[in-house]
């Protein structure tokens, strides 16, 4: 689903206009990422929490050539899904292919 599909199917849910929950969705994700720099983490209860975590440096080697690389520290967005939807996924059935 991408997030004009959403954004309808909150609309209709909720008895709302796309243009209201296309602006309360832009709110939402630019507070979100005011947050997240601002190294809080953003949870939502039952279903999960964002959060900014730091890797650090590495060294890095290439299976095929042996080659050595060191990679840089970074920031990265880790999402950890809460228990109440973890336990709900995993009675879905599976797409084997």
């Amino acid at each position: 689903m991408n997030s004009r599909k959403l954004q309808e199917s909150i609309a209709d849910d909720a008895n709302l206009s796309l243009e209201k929950v296309d602006k309360i969705m832009e709110t939402m994700v630019n507070v979100m990422l005011d947050q997240l720099k601002e190294g809080t983490s953003v949870s939502f209860q039952g279903f999960g929490a964002v959060e900014v975590r730091k890797k650090e440096q590495r060294l890095s080697v290439n299976p095929l050539t042996k080659k050595r690389t060191i990679i840089l520290p970074k920031q990265v967005l880790v999402f950890r899904t809460g228990n109440t939807y973890k336990d709900k996924i995993k009675d879905l059935p599976r797409n084997e292919e």
